[in-house]
């Protein structure tokens, strides 16, 4: 049901990306279109979660008149994605100051001008 919701919106795929960052290699997925770039959702999961968080609001009717002309790029931090190893015990968490700067990178990588 939910992969109908999305084709309706025209996101009926998301295009995933893996990024080295700072903070270690991230997974990205993108919904919607990046050519069009007018309105630009990035998106960082919860605790415990992935991006699986934010497909389904994506895809609520509610907000399709968002979704229809924005593109929603959703990050999973290190060691957060599907089937992703469990981290190694002398892994160092990046802080929230460190995944907040390195989320620039993400942007500049989709060429998501700021301004």
């Amino acid at each position: 049901m939910f992969f109908d919701k999305m084709a309706a919106l025209g996101m009926a795929s998301e295009q995933h990306h893996e990024l080295d960052l700072p903070i270690g290699k991230v997974n990205v997925y993108v919904q919607g279109n990046l050519a069009s770039r007018n309105v630009v959702f990035l998106t960082v999961h919860d605790l415990g979660c992935n991006h699986y968080q934010y497909e389904e609001f994506v895809a609520h009717p509610k907000v399709r008149p968002i979704s229809e002309r924005a593109v929603w790029i959703s990050v999973d931090l290190p060691g957060q994605g599907d089937g992703e190893e469990e981290l190694p015990a002398q892994y160092t968490f990046p802080t929230l100051w460190n995944i907040a700067g390195s989320l620039k990178n993400v942007l500049d990588h989709f060429k998501i001008n700021l301004k």
